[in-house]
Order: C-alpha cells, then structure tokens, then sequence
C-alpha cells in the first residue's frame, strides 16, 4: 500500500510540474532532490494516447493499445488516436504518428468486432511506420519533392 502511494505521489508531482519530492522510489531508489520540472517530453516514449469520444472509439482504442504494445519493435512509437462522431454516418476515426495520419477508418453506427479492426489497424500502421522509417533513411531531407523527381530523372 505504501508503495503504491508513493508512485502516486510520484506521478501527481511530475503533473504538477513540480520538483519531485519523495524520498523513495520502487525499490529503494532514492532521488534526493532531483528537479524533474524540466525534463523534455521528447523522452516519453511508447505511448498510445486515446483522444476518441464514444465508446466504440474508447473500445477500439484499448483493443489497438493493446496490441500494439505487444510488438516490441515499435515499442519506441508514439500514437494517437483521434475520432470524430456523427450520428448519420458512423464515426471517423484515425491514427496518427509524428503529425501525420497513418490510418483512418469508418465504425458504422452498429457494433462491429472492434478487436478485429483494431488487429488490421495495427498491421496497416506498422507497415506504413516502417516504410516512412525506411524514407527517411534513404531519402535526402535537404530535397523538396519536385527536386527529388527531377534528380531522378538524371
């Protein structure tokens, strides 16, 4: 019990922004004073952030969380997933990496198998990761698009 509520100490102080002030850890680890206000968010990594609204978004977004944190290899990926309802057409949903939407889907205004999609979303996004990761390794940053073709025209 006491160890649980340290970790929520913990967590409510680096919400608050404020300099950790417990003494322990898990483990005893102790932090003795260290200021943990200005740590970078760029550290945090491996997050599915759910931005959804229903409850087939919020559902579809613990079944995708789930299995994409069970692959090891994008355990370093930030996600979120964004939705926008509509009572006549369903809900949009879409995922995005990096600012950029990595896919998008329809949930029909009946119940789907969500686990089901959420399993396809996740092979569509790891494939379309791994393919941007893969551009960004060959292709020169310093080459708009149209120079990009025009050098491979040469």
């Amino acid at each position: 019990m006491t160890s649980a509520l340290q970790r929520l100490t913990l967590m409510i102080g680096l919400l608050l922004g404020s300099a950790a002030s417990c003494e322990e850890l898990e483990g005893g680890q102790a932090l003795k004073g260290q200021n943990l206000e200005g740590a970078p968010l760029g550290d945090v990594s491996g997050t599915v952030v759910d931005q959804t609204l229903t409850v087939f978004g919020h559902e579809f977004s613990r079944f995708f969380a789930t299995a994409w944190l069970d692959n090891p290899e994008f355990a370093e990926k930030n996600l979120v997933i964004f939705e926008r309802p509509s009572a006549a057409w369903g809900n949009l949903l879409w995922i995005e990496h990096n600012y950029q939407m990595v896919y998008r889907t329809f949930l029909g205004p009946r119940r789907t198998d969500l686990k089901a999609m959420a399993d396809q979303a996740v092979a569509v996004v790891s494939g379309k990761i791994v393919s941007s990761d893969i551009n960004e390794l060959i292709i020169d940053p310093d080459l708009a698009k149209d120079e990009l073709s025009k050098k491979s025209d040469l």
